[in-house]
């Protein structure tokens, strides 16, 4: 058998035993900090939790870093891949037996586009599960929970108001959020006995602060009485800023499930645009994990024993670098949120820089 065949395994298996390393490394530190953050925040407010509930908070926060960290766990793990390999003379080996600097690389490649994989199919579903439970918990907590005063559905919009004892519920076709107007709208009266009073039928409505403006309203009783109204006015305690901001947390929606919300959140009127930077954000994580493969090889894979100092101070370099990266991402990205740039360019565009960067050191040796 050709030895140089069975280097990439052996490649893609250490790879992935230092990963398993640096991730439960990661997510004992992370849920210490997570168990003394839950322990202060809910004893200092003197609410009583048990300690099942303790736990249960710690290991959902754990997840949700584990998730948001990832790219740094196999940025930190293939630089310990390498100083592994190193103390080993394992690479050393490998080049006596004809496998190249890109051989090496192509290998930690397969390997992380399989963990790019678990990143999208795997830990997004448990980040997106821990996110939700985490509001569920709180919730149940401190006696709060109830349904949200706005839901986007694929039936519209649908919003509870309670206002000088009476409440509402409105649901709408779909919502213009330049003009604040709503289509097809249908509004249900209750009194302060859950007791419907009337409903109201329009085919446009505006919201403002303080008040909806129903235009051409057909007003239909309970006793099955109707009229109509060219306007009328009805107090309200929502308002048009309130309608964006309380849909759906991105972070509770899965990478699978993303898509469909944005459909219909575009469906209902409303504005996609930080859902879809979530989304490419998702999927460009894998490219940041090839990112710091990359760099992390152009800088690592070649070790002077006689000069250990100098690789010392590359290692660092590489450590005090992952920040300004992860920094300079987000602000190209947040630009994207605001729409000043393509979802697909910003959430890109640092990654294919950084992997440029260490394909151009690279290819001067």
């Amino acid at each position: 058998m050709n030895p140089t065949a069975i280097l990439p395994r052996y490649i893609v298996k250490s790879f992935f035993k230092m990963c398993t390393v640096v991730m439960l490394c990661f997510a004992f530190i992370i849920s210490t900090l997570e168990f003394m953050e839950v322990i202060r925040r809910y004893f200092s407010n003197s609410i009583n939790i048990s300690w099942g509930t303790i736990l249960e908070l710690t290991a959902y926060h754990t997840v949700i870093s584990i998730f948001s960290f990832f790219p740094f766990v196999v940025f930190l793990a293939s630089i310990l891949f390498y100083a592994t390999m190193h103390w080993k003379l394992e690479l050393t080996a490998m080049k006596i037996m004809g496998a190249t600097t890109i051989d090496i690389l192509k290998s930690l490649m397969i390997g992380t586009f399989a963990l790019g994989a678990f990143y999208i199919t795997v830990l997004d579903l448990f980040s997106a599960h821990s996110t939700n439970m985490i509001l569920s918990v709180n919730g149940r907590i401190r006696s709060e929970f109830r349904k949200p005063d706005v839901a986007i559905t694929n039936r519209g919009v649908w919003l509870r108001d309670v206002h000088d004892g009476k409440s509402y519920i409105v649901n709408a076709s779909s919502f213009d959020e330049v003009r604040n107007e709503f289509s097809n709208i249908r509004l249900f009266e209750f009194n302060e006995k859950n007791e419907l009073i009337q409903s109201i039928y329009a085919k446009v409505a505006s919201i403002s602060a303080g008040q909806w403006t129903i235009k051409k309203a057909v007003i239909a009783m309970v006793d099955g009485t109707e009229k109509a109204l060219n306007q009328m006015t009805i107090p309200t305690t929502i308002t048009p800023s309130t309608i964006g901001k309380m849909a759906a947390n991105p972070a509770g929606i899965s990478f699978w499930s993303m898509m469909k919300y944005i459909d219909v959140l575009e469906r209902a009127g409303l504005s996609s645009a930080r859902y879809k930077t979530d989304w490419f954000l998702r999927l460009s994580s894998i490219l940041q994990m090839f990112a710091f493969v990359t760099l992390v090889t152009a800088a690592c894979v070649n070790y002077n024993a006689r000069d250990s100092r100098r690789y010392s101070l590359k290692v660092a370099a590489l450590l005090a670098s992952a920040f300004p990266i992860y920094f300079f991402n987000n602000v190209v990205v947040a630009l994207g949120t605001r729409g000043h740039m393509h979802n697909h360019i910003t959430t890109c565009v640092i990654p294919l820089l950084t992997i440029s960067v260490g394909i151009s050191i690279l290819a001067k040796r």
